[in-house]
């Protein structure tokens, strides 16, 4: 049977994952025009954003593929104890893709997997993590959209 998912391990990978885009930034930017710095930057925020979805998605199904029972409680369907990170992922996700509406939605979709005591939800509703992650929200939709929250 294959290893559990590591909600370590993904954030981790987040880290290296920001530290390499901070690092194509700077580089990239160097002698380019106010205009093409600007779509490296926004580029830059997509990527980041993906990146953090792509590790919240991670952390959300190692918590499931860890404790079946953190879903189960929260759905009211009894599950088996083992299930696989594909089949997690699918609970999540359904046939479409994970997503959410800035920080509250992210806490909302969180709850609908996990108790909203689980470290996961606690974690993202700390107080020191709300701006970082509301910036992040509303840049990401300035740079793909060019518009607000």
């Amino acid at each position: 049977m294959p290893r559990k998912k590591s909600v370590k391990h993904s954030a981790q990978v987040f880290r290296a994952a920001a530290d390499d885009i901070t690092n194509f930034l700077t580089t990239a930017s160097v002698g380019q025009t106010d205009q093409h710095v600007s779509w490296l930057y926004n580029y830059g925020i997509i990527r980041l954003y993906r990146e953090f979805e792509s590790m919240v998605l991670d952390a959300l199904v190692g918590a499931i593929n860890n404790d079946t029972a953190t879903v189960s409680g929260t759905t009211g369907i009894n599950f088996p104890k083992h299930l696989t990170d594909e089949v997690c992922e699918f609970l999540i996700t359904g046939s479409g893709y994970f997503d959410f509406k800035g920080r509250p939605g992210l806490i909302k979709t969180l709850k609908g997997f996990v108790p909203a005591n689980h470290y996961l939800v606690t974690t993202i509703k700390r107080k020191t993590y709300e701006d970082a992650l509301e910036r992040l929200s509303t840049l990401r939709n300035f740079a793909a959209h060019e518009s607000g929250p």
